[in-house]
């Protein structure tokens, strides 16, 4: 089975680096494009988290952790595309850059938000990362199958489903219970 995730990590090394170049490129946009729609932003925002935040840290975390595997599938499924998992890993990365500048022109301090992002952002962006390279992997096999189309596409989603399972799963379980109770406490306690 470890044999099964090292590989798939190796083969889609390059894939992951790709993405997370785009996943980079739809944050930047978020920055850049935050001056431009100023007036709706809270809106915007308010809408990222709305029926996510709630009484308790445990409903929390529940709520973000099926939010996530919602995002996380549907790489998954929209991978026969080839171009689906990109797409959505960009917009992903504008919503959290026009959060991020949202957060610094209300005056957060970096030092505060780097505390409320780092600690559950890497096990949560590396989910997303290595699921939108599953996907965009199952794209390529029917573009480019390897013995057979359909036994091509059989062999991807296969490997795509246990990697899912037992590498990205517990990574957004990671990130959920990270952003609950950690990173809301770091900064809390952050000037």
């Amino acid at each position: 089975m470890r044999e099964i995730v090292i590989k798939s990590l190796k083969d889609n090394s390059l894939i992951m680096l790709a993405c997370f170049l785009v996943f980079l490129a739809g944050t930047v946009s978020g920055f850049v494009i935050y001056p431009f729609i100023r007036e709706n932003v809270e809106e915007i925002v308010n809408s990222f988290y709305e029926g996510v935040i709630t009484d308790t840290p445990l409903a929390t975390a529940r709520n973000i952790f099926f939010r996530n595997i919602q995002a996380t599938s549907a790489m998954i499924i929209v991978g026969f595309t080839v171009i689906g998992p990109p797409m959505l890993l960009f917009f992903n990365g504008l919503a959290s850059g026009i959060v991020l500048e949202y957060a610094l022109t209300k005056g957060v301090s970096i030092q505060k938000l780097f505390y409320a992002v780092a600690p559950h952002a890497l096990p949560e962006v590396l989910a997303f990362l290595l699921t939108a390279s599953l996907g965009i992997r199952i794209g390529m096999s029917l573009v480019f199958p390897n013995g057979g189309r359909i036994k091509s596409f059989k062999k991807s989603v296969k490997e795509a489903s246990f990697v899912y399972i037992t590498v990205v799963v517990p990574l957004l379980l990671t990130a959920c219970l990270l952003e609950v109770f950690v990173s809301a406490k770091l900064a809390a306690h952050t000037p």
